[in-house]
């Protein structure tokens, strides 16, 4: 088997999920990482995670950067073809999820909050509350 784990950071990953990730690979599953490389890939990698970069710009509302983010989801999960997507942070539940809805991938998304981006902008988290609905 073969499970996706997504989040905008490694950092994230290891100091959240590490247990989670590790009782996957204990019991042979193919964990696969898509996040954006920063110091903790290395942690990730010792476990057995296999870890491929990503970029996520997480602070970035552009249009264009997330349309990329999108594609670059799609071409990944595509390539993969995992059984099952585990999505964490904002952008790859819903960037993510909609790459993978059009896959037809299964796909579990947490969401531990709505994020500090939306807590001033009523405009952004209006998008933002829609785009978890869809």
């Amino acid at each position: 088997m073969k499970i996706i784990i997504s989040s905008n950071s490694a950092w994230n990953l290891y100091n959240f999920r590490y247990n989670l990730i590790k009782e996957l690979i204990s019991n042979k599953v193919t964990v696969i990482a898509l996040i954006p490389f920063d110091d903790y890939v290395y942690k990730l990698e010792e476990i057995g995670c296999l870890c491929i970069d990503l970029q996520i710009n997480r602070k970035s509302t552009s249009l264009l950067n997330n349309f990329y983010l999108l594609i670059n989801f799609y071409k990944f999960l595509k390539k993969i073809k995992p059984d099952f997507i585990l999505f964490f942070t904002i952008k790859p539940n819903i960037i993510g999820s909609i790459a993978s809805n059009f896959l037809n991938i299964k796909t579990v998304n947490t969401i531990t909050g709505l994020g500090s981006s939306i807590i001033n902008n009523i405009k952004l988290k209006k998008i933002i509350l829609f785009l978890y609905k869809f």
